[in-house]
């Protein structure tokens, strides 16, 4: 589980959707996406090995501080 994933969006200038949408979390409305991407920052969902890569290219951040 990436227990600092909250903190790099908050880091990053991102609101919940906007980091959502980034990592493919499109929902119905803005409600189903910030609830859908809430499951990857409490742990219930893990990132995919794509969407991980993502945000190190998004943010310019290195897979150290994504994991740590």
């Amino acid at each position: 589980m990436l227990t600092n994933l909250k903190q790099i969006r908050i880091n990053s200038g991102m609101g919940q959707t906007k980091f959502g949408n980034m990592l493919g979390c499109f929902g119905v409305s803005k409600t189903t996406s910030q609830s859908y991407y809430r499951k990857y920052e409490n742990g219930s969902l893990n990132l995919s090995a794509q969407q991980a890569y993502d945000i190190m290219q998004t943010i310019k951040i290195s897979l150290k501080d994504l994991l740590h």
